[in-house]
């Protein structure tokens, strides 16, 4: 099987990414200087940089880490410093009224693990005690649901015997 050779394409496959990265650092930057917010372009530098790492990953040696970390470490480096460089460059424009662009990742991840944490302990109280359980979050979800005032949650009274099995 032959080698294609296809340089130009290759060069210029490379350096889309890069390219890239740069509009979005240039955009970032214009955004921030102008005290707006640049959060998409943020998350398209790092976008760039994983899409440039992974493509430069994929020609090194992958059983050598260092060879890994050689390929991979210039684009992720330059997200990063871009980043920093966006949002100091915000915030001397802002002087310090805004808060940190992380604060609504850092509540998501909170509020995730939170909601995260309580599935495995009901999951866990499930395992333990399934009817208490069960009961227990029948309870609470017949208690969260509106209904009018005048139906009441508790069970209708059915005739003894219409819904009991059959004793011989």
């Amino acid at each position: 099987m032959g080698v294609r050779r296809q340089d130009a394409a290759s060069v210029i496959q490379a350096l889309l990414l890069d390219l890239l990265t740069i509009v979005f650092t240039l955009l970032a930057l214009g955004l921030s200087r102008a005290g707006q917010s640049a959060r998409t372009q943020r998350i398209l530098i790092l976008a760039c940089a994983a899409a440039s790492s992974y493509m430069n990953v994929s020609a090194a040696d992958v059983a050598s880490p260092r060879s890994v970390a050689a390929y991979a470490i210039a684009s992720v480096a330059l997200a990063v410093v871009v980043d920093r460089v966006v949002a100091v460059i915000r915030r001397h424009v802002l002087a310090d009224q805004e808060p940190s662009a992380w604060n609504t990742a850092g509540r998501a991840a909170a509020a995730a693990a939170g909601i995260g944490g309580l599935v495995l302990l009901y999951c866990l109280r499930f395992a333990l005690a399934p009817p208490e359980t069960a009961r227990g979050l029948r309870r609470m979800v017949l208690d969260a649901a509106p209904h009018e005032e005048g139906h009441s949650t508790q069970p209708v009274p059915r005739p003894p015997g219409l819904w009991e099995p059959q004793r011989s």
